[in-house]
């Protein structure tokens, strides 16, 4: 009996646990909220932070949510991918939202004022793209990322997951991404 119950007690974890974090194709992407540092706000040259709730994306343009570690493996995991969307004419500043969301606590000790410094001349170049950092890891632990790896999350214009990447992506894994991308705008 007492096996039982324990193994009773360990699947509702489990499962609350997938429930509470897992992200499931055609659900609701789970609301985040970044309330430390967050969304970039590009003030003329400045750049201020604001608390970011994933919920903000309230156009009926899909959406591709890039999950980035601040580490050295992350640097340019997604330029084939944006080479691949612009040869196709598909644009985040007409076709889809782009949010990049930086997890700042993967920065190697010493190193996350560099990190800063490349986030934010990365907002100065695209800034139409949100860019958020989240410095305590809310994005890993709420959508259930791996801690050193790069995502990508696509949500149709209702905000239902269309597809979800973990992992740099391959060649043959941007030609999938770019198509359901093309097929959501399309829509």
């Amino acid at each position: 009996m007492y096996c039982t119950w324990r193994a009773c007690a360990a699947g509702f974890l489990i499962a609350f646990c997938q429930y509470a974090t897992g992200l499931d194709v055609g659900e609701q992407l789970p609301e985040l909220l970044i309330p430390d540092r967050g969304q970039m706000v590009l003030l003329g040259k400045n750049i201020e932070y604001v608390p970011w709730r994933s919920t903000e994306i309230v156009s009926d343009k899909p959406a591709i949510f890039y999950y980035m570690p601040a580490n050295i493996r992350s640097e340019g995991a997604f330029n084939v991918l944006h080479e691949e969307l612009a040869k196709r004419g598909l644009s985040s500043s007409q076709n889809f939202e782009s949010v990049t969301i930086v997890n700042i606590e993967q920065a190697v000790w010493g190193t996350s004022r560099l990190a800063y410094a490349a986030i934010e001349n990365n907002k100065q170049e695209n800034p139409s793209d949100i860019i958020v950092v989240d410095e305590r890891g809310d994005a890993m632990t709420r959508w259930d990322l791996d801690l050193s790896e790069v995502a990508l999350i696509i949500v149709d214009g209702r905000g239902r997951l269309s597809y979800l990447h973990k992992g740099r992506p391959l060649q043959t894994d941007v030609e999938i991404i770019a198509g359901k991308l093309h097929g959501l705008t399309a829509q």
